[in-house]
């Protein structure tokens, strides 16, 4: 700029560029394409620094000086937030430009296609569960939905053992996955029936929403389940949203964590931060819905055990992609990793992703778990009004 075109310039309190308004995106872009988030910071600290040293020549009031102050803090914070903004918009054009096209599959005219209907599947995998344990009675935990079947089939099955059940639960586990292992992906929970019936009658919220007649696939047993007579429904429920918020602020000063490295480009800490986030929140959702403390910090067996209490929230991390298993396989890793080795690598783009699949998590974790909760209670309710 000239010094003619600086002499141009006017205070202009009303007056706000077109293309800012109308394209507040596009903005963004040039402007962050002309100056880092580092740049910014150096030339506003520049501006703000000339100002006091002039000032404090001229004996500026301290009122001033306090105004000048707040608003240079809350300009540095409004380039950082214009900042986020930005790099969540080019991740998200980034992703629609990259998304592969679904294939066609195709059939030959001479081809024949067998297939097995999910709940013949289902059939096959309860008569070899029989086989294996001899079960007083089994329950699915997760509906089959549309459009699962084949290789996409994954089943989830509760197994009550009656009390002559002499061996250890690894075994019945170790002998059904076996026995099920060519039929499609099946997950099982071993407990002994009676400890399941006690549950029941204490108000338990898992087993009061999965040890339905609705959710029954199997039984030997003609007893109809128990019905708790008298609940304190309300202070059940009070408890769990308890159990569930404990860990709220500790999972939002951990993503505060991860967006504050993520803008400083120290992104290994921003992925342990992340990992933490992640970790916590499942944890939460295993207390608060199974009543159970799990201490590890292996992602992976924390998503199996909410896959039985909580499968929507699982879904935030699919891992069925190559992709989605790196950028997850980054995620569980960064525990370790990135705080104790120096081979851990991972880039601006993997960070901003991640960070952005963690924050939906904590959205959809919290919702999912008000739901189950609350459809407990009217589940409960209705059995004790029948």
């Amino acid at each position: 700029m000239t010094k003619q075109e600086y002499k141009t310039l006017s205070y202009r309190p009303t007056e706000m560029e077109c293309n800012g308004v109308g394209k507040p995106h596009e903005a963004l872009e040039v402007f962050f394409n002309d100056f880092t988030v580092e740049d910014c910071r150096k030339r506003l600290w520049e501006l703000y620094s000339y100002w006091v040293i002039n000032h404090e020549r001229q004996g500026t009031e301290h009122n001033e000086a306090s105004t000048i102050l707040l608003f240079y803090t809350h300009t540095e914070m409004l380039i950082e937030a214009a900042y986020l903004l930005y790099n969540k918009k080019k991740r998200k054009d980034a992703a629609k430009e990259a998304a592969p096209l679904p294939e066609i599959p195709v059939v030959k005219p001479d081809e024949t296609v067998v297939s097995i209907t999910p709940d013949e599947t289902l059939q096959q995998v309860i008569q070899a569960i029989v086989k294996e344990a001899l079960p007083e009675r089994i329950f699915l935990i997760n509906p089959i939905s549309d459009g699962q079947s084949g290789e996409n089939l994954q089943l989830e099955l509760m197994v009550l053992l009656p009390e002559t059940a002499s061996k250890p639960f690894d075994e019945y586990h170790n002998s059904i996955t076996a026995a099920c292992k060519d039929m499609t992906s099946v997950k099982v929970l071993i407990r002994k029936a009676q400890e399941v019936y006690s549950f029941l009658q204490q108000g338990h919220i898992f087993y009061s929403v999965v040890c339905t007649d609705k959710a029954l696939v199997y039984s030997i047993n003609t007893v109809p389940l128990p019905v708790p007579e008298h609940l304190p429904i309300t202070e059940i429920q009070e408890k769990a949203y308890k159990t569930f918020e404990q860990d709220t602020p500790k999972c939002d000063t951990f993503i505060d964590g991860a967006r504050y490295y993520l803008l400083t480009k120290k992104y290994g800490i921003a992925a342990f931060m992340l990992q933490q986030v992640v970790e916590h929140l499942l944890r939460a959702v295993i207390a608060c819905l199974m009543n159970r403390n799990v201490f590890t910090h292996n992602l992976t067996s924390l998503l199996q055990t909410c896959r039985l209490c909580a499968k929507e929230i699982t879904t935030v991390f699919p891992r069925d992609t190559d992709k989605e298993k790196e950028f997850f396989q980054l995620l569980n890793t960064a525990y370790v990793k990135a705080r104790y080795t120096n081979d851990y690598e991972i880039s601006e783009y993997e960070v901003s992703v991640l960070l952005e699949r963690v924050e939906y998590l904590q959205f959809r974790a919290k919702e999912v778990c008000m739901k189950k909760i609350e459809a407990f209670g009217q589940s409960v309710k209705h059995l004790i009004t029948k």
